[in-house]
Protein backbone atom coordinates (compact mmCIF):
# COMPACT_ATOMS: atom_id res chain seq x y z
CA UNK A 1 0.00 0.00 0.00
CA UNK A 2 1.00 3.48 -0.44
CA UNK A 3 0.47 6.44 2.27
CA UNK A 4 -1.66 9.09 1.19
CA UNK A 5 0.55 12.09 -0.82
CA UNK A 6 0.53 14.88 -3.27
CA UNK A 7 1.27 15.47 -6.61
CA UNK A 8 1.82 18.53 -8.93
CA UNK A 9 0.75 18.17 -12.47
CA UNK A 10 2.16 21.21 -14.68
CA UNK A 11 1.55 22.18 -17.87
CA UNK A 12 -2.10 23.29 -17.04
CA UNK A 13 -3.97 26.51 -17.58
CA UNK A 14 -4.92 28.41 -14.35
CA UNK A 15 -8.03 27.87 -13.59
CA UNK A 16 -10.65 25.56 -11.52
CA UNK A 17 -10.38 21.90 -12.56
CA UNK A 18 -12.80 18.80 -11.24
CA UNK A 19 -11.04 15.66 -10.01
CA UNK A 20 -12.81 12.21 -10.17
CA UNK A 21 -10.86 9.21 -8.97
CA UNK A 22 -12.19 6.21 -9.60
CA UNK A 23 -11.04 2.46 -8.78
CA UNK A 24 -9.76 0.72 -11.59
CA UNK A 25 -10.39 -2.67 -10.49
CA UNK A 26 -14.32 -2.30 -9.63
CA UNK A 27 -14.72 0.24 -12.66
CA UNK A 28 -15.84 2.86 -9.84
CA UNK A 29 -15.84 6.04 -9.24
CA UNK A 30 -14.39 6.54 -5.90
CA UNK A 31 -13.97 10.22 -5.47
CA UNK A 32 -14.64 13.59 -6.49
CA UNK A 33 -12.77 16.87 -5.29
CA UNK A 34 -12.05 20.40 -7.14
CA UNK A 35 -8.20 21.43 -8.01
CA UNK A 36 -7.16 24.53 -8.34
CA UNK A 37 -4.45 25.29 -10.92
CA UNK A 38 -2.24 28.90 -10.84
CA UNK A 39 -0.91 29.19 -14.01
CA UNK A 40 2.32 27.88 -15.77
CA UNK A 41 5.19 27.24 -13.43
CA UNK A 42 2.49 26.56 -10.49
CA UNK A 43 0.84 23.46 -11.45
CA UNK A 44 -2.44 21.54 -10.10
CA UNK A 45 -1.88 20.25 -6.43
CA UNK A 46 -3.86 16.82 -6.20
CA UNK A 47 -3.98 15.03 -2.94
CA UNK A 48 -4.04 11.42 -3.56
CA UNK A 49 -5.56 9.01 -0.96
CA UNK A 50 -3.73 6.15 0.57
CA UNK A 51 -3.68 3.59 -2.30
CA UNK A 52 -3.64 -0.30 -2.00
CA UNK A 53 -4.36 -0.75 -5.42
CA UNK A 54 -3.85 1.25 -8.15
CA UNK A 55 -6.46 4.05 -9.05
CA UNK A 56 -7.28 6.60 -12.26
CA UNK A 57 -8.09 10.47 -12.16
CA UNK A 58 -9.89 12.03 -14.50
CA UNK A 59 -9.60 15.85 -14.82
CA UNK A 60 -11.98 18.08 -16.28
CA UNK A 61 -11.61 21.85 -16.40
CA UNK A 62 -14.42 24.19 -14.71
CA UNK A 63 -16.41 26.32 -17.00
CA UNK A 64 -16.21 29.59 -16.55
CA UNK A 65 -18.91 31.41 -15.28
CA UNK A 66 -20.50 33.89 -17.53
Amino acid sequence: AIPAHEVVLHGLPAGTYRVQWWDTARGQPTRKDKAQALGEGEGLLLRLPALATDQAARIESEPNPL
